[in-house]
């Protein structure tokens, strides 16, 4: 692993408690995959995990901390690992490379959209008069 899972936890956390700390609104995002159960792509196996079984349930293990971590602090979650799962797995892999991690042009462009969304949701776009987002209340 490159990052263990408290250790991601304790790096997430300390970047959110640090803007936070400085007037900063912190946005959490998922990372979505194509990676399925049962799936997973054999050039992986002994690079970054030597049980492909486990691949799929470590980065949703990784997900899960982002959402954790976005729910505790009261901050802006911006769910595009969840937002992917409903897309068909059909059109997904036309959005994601063949490593199923990073983003096609097309899925670059999917992922903007979403975010655009995110964070006009949650005010968190400059105003229409030039003036900054409005601050979300803790």
């Amino acid at each position: 692993l490159r990052v263990t899972l408290p250790d991601f936890r304790s790096n997430i956390e300390a970047m959110v408690d640090l803007a936070l700390a400085n007037g900063i609104e912190p946005v959490l995002i998922t990372a979505p995959t194509a990676h399925r159960l049962g799936e997973e792509p054999e050039y992986l196996r002994g690079r970054w995990i030597e049980d492909l079984d486990q691949l799929v349930p470590l980065h949703q293990s990784y997900v899960e901390v982002v959402r954790e971590v976005a729910a505790e602090r009261n901050v802006v979650l911006c769910d595009l690992a969840r937002q992917f799962e409903q897309i068909p797995h059909e059109k997904m892999v036309t959005l994601l490379m063949k490593d199923g991690i990073h983003f096609t042009p097309a899925g670059a462009e999917t992922v903007a959209s979403l975010l655009f969304r995110c964070l006009k949701n949650h005010e968190l776009l400059p105003m229409a008069d030039g003036s900054g987002p409005k601050r979300r209340p803790r």
